[in-house]
């Protein structure tokens, strides 16, 4: 089975821009919270990769749903 191309383009760049944005998220609040500059770079790596995944999925199944919905309807 081959995956569509307009799945892996939507999960590459859901999961582009949630790694973008949890990394700068969780490391500026690791730097308000006063965390160490070891912590803050742990903390920012970590929180990149949950939100990669998180947006990779949302990405993919967005995607998905609107390749089922265009066949569903034959348009």
């Amino acid at each position: 089975m081959q995956i569509h191309p307009g799945l892996l383009t939507a999960g590459f760049a859901g999961g582009s821009i949630g790694t973008a944005v949890g990394f700068m998220r969780k490391g500026e609040q690791l730097e308000n919270q006063g965390a160490s500059d070891a912590k803050v770079i742990a903390g920012s790596i970590a929180g990149g990769f949950t939100h990669g995944l998180v947006g990779m999925g949302i990405g993919a199944g967005t995607a998905g749903t609107v390749l089922a919905l265009k066949k569903i309807l034959g348009k």
